[in-house]
């Protein structure tokens, strides 16, 4: 399950792009000719008060969105919200069927992973690639307090919700990079603080403060409770700070073994530089040139 999430303004056009055809590879809108049909289907809504069974009802449905969206509508006294729209993707890996009423559910625990269950959203699924997707059609403003959901560490939120919902549902993902952010889940779900530094420098053998940070959010911890703990790791015997200079302060971290990984790749890097053995030199480069003018003559 990968999440992806884009903020516009206005949700006229994000609807008009997801009940769409798409762009064809000159940027043309695509337009259905008689006989096909199209990728778009309407999974459901949430929260707009009437289920969505025709173009009218989807239309009646935006026009509520974009009411509540109208700056003279919101409650915020100062700074209004521009970009009213939410835009995101779930997107299941090939081979994963899931059913409707499984996109759908998936579809409201991602909004509520958000702190978006109350939010007025549309739900559309494609069928134009190999694997399944959706697209969530939200709007950011609360329509029983008029004012802007949050969106702090959105990003972060819907990565760990896709990571946990991976795992609810039994679902291996095939891409390495996510496989790795499960290796973190498990080490953290194992309070295995070592084992968390190690998935961490598992491809990159240094990393921040702010880094690991990010890796323990994708864990279910509160936030006093992942503070207590980075600290914890990053105080530990195997975690090593660096610096650009003896007088600097630590920029980044790494571990013992990376460490000693990175010395003896150095060493072995040095010593293959100086070593002459297999080089065209001395006695043995003499003798080759001759046999070179012997063979000629």
């Amino acid at each position: 399950m990968i999440p992806n999430i884009v903020k516009g303004r206005g949700i006229t056009g994000s609807l008009a792009y997801v009940m769409g055809q798409g762009n064809d590879e000159n940027g043309k809108r695509i337009e259905l000719v008689p006989g096909e049909t199209s990728r778009a289907e309407i999974l459901g809504a949430q929260n707009i008060g009437f289920e969505i069974e025709s173009a009218d009802d989807l239309d009646l449905a935006r026009r509520m969105m974009e009411w509540n969206g109208k700056e003279e509508n919101q409650a915020s006294k100062w700074r209004k919200c521009e970009k009213d729209c939410l835009h995101a993707s779930l997107s299941w890996e090939p081979g994963q069927n899931p059913t409707r009423d499984e996109m759908t559910a998936a579809a409201q625990g991602f909004l509520k992973s958000l702190g978006m269950e109350t939010a007025q959203a549309i739900f559309v699924a494609h069928d134009d690639t190999a694997h399944k997707h959706l697209h969530i059609i939200a709007s950011r403003i609360d329509p029983a307090t008029g004012k802007t959901f949050s969106q702090a560490d959105d990003f972060t939120k819907a990565q760990s919700w896709s990571l946990y919902y991976e795992r609810e549902h039994g679902q291996i993902p095939q891409n390495e990079a996510r496989r790795n952010l499960h290796k973190i889940v498990d080490a953290i779900e194992a309070r295995d603080g070592a084992g968390v530094v190690e998935a961490l420098t598992e491809r990159v053998p240094t990393f921040t403060a702010r880094e690991l940070d990010k890796a323990l959010s994708y864990g279910q911890l509160s936030k006093d409770e992942r503070a207590t703990w980075r600290d914890e790791i990053l105080a530990s015997n195997n975690v090593i700070g660096l610096r650009e200079t003896a007088d600097s302060p630590v920029t980044r971290y790494t571990t013992r073994e990376a460490l000693a990984a990175e010395m003896a790749l150095q060493r072995n890097t040095r010593a293959l530089a100086e070593d002459k053995s297999h080089g065209r030199h001395g006695a043995g480069d003499r003798r080759a040139r001759q046999g070179a003018r012997v063979g000629r003559a």
